[in-house]
């Protein structure tokens, strides 16, 4: 009974590990993929090119959805499908590209300090 029990353990444990070493794997993995500039890139705008120009379906009598902005427009549109909000959605999206400015007060660029005043 004793050596059942103990090979029962062993067993669980052997499977935790490699369970854990799973998905420390597919986690690396993960942050290496999101690391990558190009394919956060590509994950970041490939909703927002797929519903750009996109009109509704006016004979549906689904929700609509009109999402109109810049790169902040297509970071809450991916937010919204990743959560599930708008699955029961028609979604359009109209991109107005717009050079953001990331850089506050007197070191912002002279560009940008012009503009405002």
């Amino acid at each position: 009974m004793f050596r059942k029990a103990a090979g029962l353990l062993a067993s669980m444990v052997v499977w935790s590990m490699s369970t854990a070493m799973a998905a420390e794997t597919s986690l690396k993995q993960n942050l290496m993929t999101a690391a990558d500039t190009k394919a956060s890139g590509e994950y970041a705008f490939s909703q927002c090119r797929a519903l750009t120009g996109q009109t509704f379906d006016t004979t549906k009598s689904t929700k609509k959805a009109l999402i109109v902005g810049d790169s902040y427009a297509c970071d809450f549109l991916n937010s919204m499908q990743e959560n599930g909000y708008l699955r029961d959605y028609q979604i359009a999206l109209r991109f107005i590209p717009y050079d953001c400015q990331t850089v506050a007060g007197d070191a912002a660029p002279e560009v940008y300090r012009r503009q405002r005043s």
